[in-house]
């Protein structure tokens, strides 16, 4: 397993959406786009090997406003047909299918919570490729016994400060 975390400038996912959707107005949400284009990259490096399984992380729809991390998270499933080839299949295919296709996997997580009465902790790993969206986590009111950060930064390669 290996952990790739990138930087995105608004003018680049602008650039990247225009590729992908052209001048329609129904563009997915440019974390799917990205990770459109990053899974065909991938399916396109492995050759032989393409993963037709993606787990997606990232912040539940019902969430509260000033929720920081908890169990709030939606992770799903999305899984292809193993009929069509990643490598050829459209961008805009991909990006849908992140955005608006998958199975929910919160209600299994739920379920080996209640057998273990709440106890347990999980770790979550996706079968072939996993990405995970960190935009909406509001670390600056993250509080740790009782005291919130006086500075908040993230690097990609190295992980928050």
């Amino acid at each position: 397993m290996d952990t790739f975390s990138s930087l995105v400038s608004n003018t680049q996912i602008n650039y990247l959406q225009e590729n992908i959707w052209g001048q329609n107005d129904d563009r997915t949400p440019p974390f799917e786009s990205v990770g459109a284009v990053i899974w065909r990259c991938i399916a396109h490096v492995r050759g032989g090997f393409e993963p037709n399984i993606v787990t997606i992380c990232k912040t539940g729809p019902y969430r509260m406003r000033n929720d920081i991390v908890g169990n709030n998270q939606m992770i799903k499933k999305v899984e292809t047909d193993n009929v069509c080839s990643i490598v050829d299949t459209d961008l805009r295919v991909l990006a849908s299918l992140l955005a608006n296709q998958g199975i929910n996997e919160v209600s299994e997580i739920e379920k080996a919570m209640e057998k273990d009465k709440g106890v347990a902790d999980f770790f979550v790993y996706g079968a072939d490729l996993t990405f995970v969206d960190l935009q909406e986590i509001n670390v600056y009111d993250l509080k740790l016994m009782g005291h919130k950060p006086k500075f908040v930064y993230y690097n990609p390669s190295r992980g928050w400060r």
